[in-house]
């Protein structure tokens, strides 16, 4: 299998981070409970990527100087 690189990583990570922030505020809208539903299940499974996403940056960034901390990485 291919080793992913910190610049892919970093794109993979700001769209999950896009779609983790897009879920939360189509929580505040109306839908139906099974909507809803769905969308809370689909909220969790994104917000589990970006842990495991989030250690193999952390990781892969050690002694990386060219490539933001991941908090800052995911800041607005």
């Amino acid at each position: 299998m291919k080793e992913i690189n910190l610049k892919t990583l970093c794109i993979a990570i700001q769209a999950v981070q896009d779609r983790i922030e897009s879920l939360a505020s189509e929580l505040n809208e109306n839908g139906t409970p099974e909507y809803q539903q769905n969308v809370q299940i689909d909220l969790f499974d994104h917000e589990m990527a970006a842990d495991v996403l989030k250690e193999l940056y952390i990781e892969k960034q050690k002694g990386v100087i060219n490539f933001p901390s991941y908090d800052k990485l995911i800041q607005r």
